[in-house]
Formats: C-alpha cells, sequence, structure tokens
C-alpha cells in the first residue's frame, strides 16, 4: 500500500514537472495574461503648471476638454497581446474636468491593430478610467499614432485631434512643484509636464473646435506592472512558476 502511495504521489509530481516545465506535453503553453504596459500622455485646455492666480482664474473658465493617449509596448488581457496598440480618449464636460460633473467621451483605437488587440485595449482603458471618461458616446477604430518617448509627444488622430510638444526644457515642475495644479488619469513613472507647441481638436460631437500653441498644458511619462492593472501578474510570474514546479524532486 505505502509502495502504491509513494508511486501515486511521484506520478502527480511528474505530471506536474511536464505541464509546468515548459513543454506541456508536446503542446503549446497558454499565453498568461500580465500587466498592460507603455507610455502614455494627457493634455488639457488648462494650465496643469502655473501661477496660483493664474490656476484660479482657469478653475472657471477653462479645463472642460482633455485628451488621454496610450501607446502601448507590452502587456496581455484574455491572450491578446497589446503590444503596439495605440488608443486615444477625447474627454469633455460642462465644467473643469478636475471637478466631478458629467463628462462625455470618444474613444479611438488604432485600426492596424487585430480585432482582439482593439477590444482588450478598449477594455482596460475603460476599466482604468471610467470616472474620468464619463459616457462612452463612441468607439472607433480609426488612424491612430501615438509616440511618447521622455522629451517628446505627438498624438495624431486621423483629421480630428493633433498634439505635439515636449518636456519643459528647465524642468521648473519639479523644481517648483507647488505650481503643478493637477494629477494625471493615470499613475506615471517619471511623470512630467509638458509644453504643447500645438494641440488641435476637432471632435464635434464633443465640444466646438478649437487650437491652443504653447501651453504647459499636458503630462507624459510611463505607466506599467501593478499601478497599471491592479490584480494582474507581470508578465514573468507565469515563468517563476514553471521553474519552481519543475524544479521539485
Amino acid at each position: 500500500m505505502k509502495a502504491v502511495l509513494t508511486l501515486a504521489i511521484v506520478s502527480a509530481l511528474v505530471g506536474a514537472k511536464y505541464y509546468f516545465g515548459g513543454g506541456c506535453c508536446g503542446m503549446s503553453c497558454p499565453e498568461a495574461d500580465c500587466a498592460p504596459s507603455g507610455t502614455f500622455v494627457e493634455a488639457r485646455t488648462a494650465s496643469v503648471f502655473a501661477g496660483a492666480c493664474h490656476y484660479n482664474s482657469e478653475l472657471v473658465t477653462a479645463g472642460r476638454e482633455a485628451l488621454l493617449a496610450w501607446s502601448f509596448d507590452g502587456g496581455r488581457i484574455d491572450g491578446a497581446s497589446l503590444a503596439n496598440v495605440d488608443v486615444v480618449a477625447a474627454i469633455a464636460g460642462a465644467d473643469n474636468l478636475a471637478q466631478s460633473g458629467a463628462r462625455r467621451s470618444v474613444i479611438y483605437v488604432d485600426r492596424d491593430a487585430d480585432e482582439r488587440a482593439r477590444a482588450a485595449a478598449v477594455e482596460y482603458v475603460r476599466a482604468n478610467c471610467a470616472h474620468m471618461l464619463g459616457t462612452v458616446i463612441a468607439i472607433e477604430s480609426t488612424d491612430v499614432d501615438a509616440r511618447i518617448d521622455a522629451d517628446h509627444y505627438a498624438v495624431h488622430v486621423g483629421d480630428v485631434i493633433e498634439l505635439e510638444g515636449s518636456g519643459m526644457p528647465d524642468r521648473a515642475c519639479c523644481s517648483m512643484p507647488f505650481n503643478v495644479w493637477y494629477e494625471p488619469a493615470v499613475a506615471l513613472e517619471g511623470k512630467l509636464v509638458g509644453n504643447s507647441a500645438r494641440f488641435e481638436w476637432r471632435e464635434a460631437r464633443l465640444a466646438q473646435p478649437f487650437e491652443r500653441l504653447d501651453q504647459n498644458d499636458a503630462f507624459f511619462g510611463s505607466f506599467g506592472g501593478a499601478k497599471a492593472c491592479a490584480g494582474a501578474a507581470p508578465c514573468e510570474a507565469s515563468d517563476a512558476v514553471n521553474r519552481d514546479v519543475s524544479a521539485r524532486p
């Protein structure tokens, strides 16, 4: 009886080793979900870095529109890879978006991404920024290009949205943080205030078209890991499980 029990335990461990050790008994292993990551920029129709008097005047007269753009460089949701998918949300409210009033939005997603990746990216954006988005009146697959690095950002959505800018050259927002009046909708690593050379909006379903030039109106930086998707495992987690189980005697 003892020999039979020992044999059963050994067989179970051998089976676990073959399943978790990378071979999956000769079959392909299912791709585990992992937290999305990438870069992000958010621009408002109000100064995010300004003196107190300037801020207070805009608080009740401006800041009713915002643009949020994600450029994913990794992550998976329901097995769909988000790498190289760009998503942009245009948002407008009746009051400054720093207030808790109602707002509406349109989400644009890169038409060059496959259908599953588009759906997963939109799901992520809606789940993580529901309050900021408010009522989503449309989701559109179109030409979306979001390029964001450590110093510059450029976002283009068809003929509807154009945003181009760069970090403040003297990084004054870092030395004078008391003049930064908002927080971005997404938790960012290396958050910087951006000066937008040009911010054009022609999404008439949400607000009147406008053009803003040379304004300290943006945040940009990188997102990912636990901050990006609470509860999602990092990409390395499944490999760590494989190594631990297959190493058992």
